[in-house]
């Protein structure tokens, strides 16, 4: 998947995030509190609103590719009822696989698939899964590539019941019996694949264990390089410590050298388990992912953001990389014309390419310079 434009508004706060433009590497730069994390969130609550009764009155539009020569627009408007704040329903809603499929509902409920009228389907679900078009299958697969990486990282951590993991595992393989590129049921072996990833990053970890030994030793090998001190990992459900499961979870273990026991996840420092998290995202994700990264500098230190940085950059697995961040660190290795300054004024949040502000003739340190010395850079202002 790869998004190329986002609008949204938050109906109930007023908060408007205006057209963001996307590339292939977006490092998203600004002051504390202008939105940044904003837009990454937005993005998360559409993935949840394809699948997911509203839970908020929002208005949106996104335009995104899956897939070559795949292009769509999803659109709409959903409404909170006046019985219940929890339950939602979509006021508008419009979906757009150009030249190929369009599906449009309006405020009575009416939907139009090809010119098609449809009537009295539920307006708790939106279009993408109520018709059952070659497009929408397509959207709802893009949609599942999205992973957002936030500062709550040991949340990702968290131990999986070993009978959960079996029967994720044991529906993949019957998805498919080659590799994750397209088998001839692609979008049911896709599904199958983001069950097992959607458990986290434990469930991910084991997933590359026991599928793909050669990427799950590529990424102890990466980590190792940037925390030399691990020299290995391993998700089981072997009981290394003295925790009380029983076998019942699988849970993710770190080998130190000049530690003779194993150290589980919850005791090793939340640096480590960032990076294996990102790390295991660039490893371990479908070509053509979406890769959200709140603050990607958050818990590591300078020894570790370089080496990290570059393998974000550096990735060939066509990933799109929409990042948030202060640090001088990360904005030094990656290229000021992925740069993109987040502003707001009042709740209206503006994203503007930073090579229409500085100069790009100067080095990358000078174009940092005059980043920092924009008025807009330090308050956060929309001018």
């Amino acid at each position: 998947m790869k998004i190329h434009s986002l609008s949204y508004e938050d109906l109930e706060t007023g908060w408007k995030i205006e057209n963001v433009q996307f590339g292939e590497l977006n490092l998203l730069v600004g002051a504390s509190g202008v939105g940044k994390t904003m837009i990454l969130k937005a993005i998360m609550v559409l993935k949840e609103l394809i699948n997911h009764k509203p839970n908020r009155a929002i208005k949106w539009n996104i335009r995104f590719e899956y897939m070559p020569n795949h292009e769509f627009l999803w659109g709409g408007q959903t409404q909170l009822s006046y019985s219940t704040l929890h339950d939602g329903y979509f006021e508008e809603e419009y979906f757009k696989h150009f030249g190929k499929e369009s599906i449009e509902r309006n405020r009575e409920g009416v939907i139009t698939h090809n010119g098609n009228t449809i009537r009295h389907l539920n307006q708790s679900i939106s279009v993408l899964n109520l018709i059952e078009g070659y497009g929408s299958l397509l959207a709802r697969a893009g949609f599942r590539q999205l992973r957002l990486i936030d500062s709550s990282v040991i949340r990702y951590f968290e131990k999986v019941p070993v009978h959960r993991l079996d029967s994720l595992m044991e529906a993949y393989y019957k998805s498919r019996n080659t590799d994750r590129n397209f088998t001839e049921d692609p979008l049911q072996a896709h599904k199958a694949f983001y069950d097992i990833m959607n458990e986290g990053a434990i469930a991910m970890l084991y997933y590359m264990q026991k599928k793909e030994q050669e990427v799950f030793k590529e990424v102890k090998q990466e980590l190792n390089s940037i925390f030399p001190n691990i020299n290995d990992v391993i998700v089981t459900n072997e009981i290394r410590d003295q925790s009380q499961d029983k076998g019942k979870y699988f849970k993710l273990y770190f080998k130190e050298s000049e530690v003779n026991k194993w150290i589980p996840a919850e005791n090793t420092s939340s640096g480590v388990l960032k990076t294996l998290l990102i790390l295991s995202g660039i490893y371990g994700g479908e070509r053509g992912s979406v890769l959200l990264i709140d603050e990607v500098e958050n818990s590591l230190g300078v020894n570790c953001i370089n080496q990290l940085i570059s393998s974000l950059v550096m990735s060939d697995q066509d990933f799109q990389f929409i990042m948030t961040s202060h640090h001088p660190y990360v904005m030094n290795h990656i290229s000021h014309s992925n740069w993109k300054l987040v502003t707001r004024k009042d709740n209206e949040v503006n994203v503007q390419d930073v090579d229409e502000l500085i100069d790009f003739d100067k080095s990358k340190q000078e174009s940092f310079i005059q980043l920092v010395q924009l008025e807009q850079f330090h308050t956060g202002v929309t001018k």
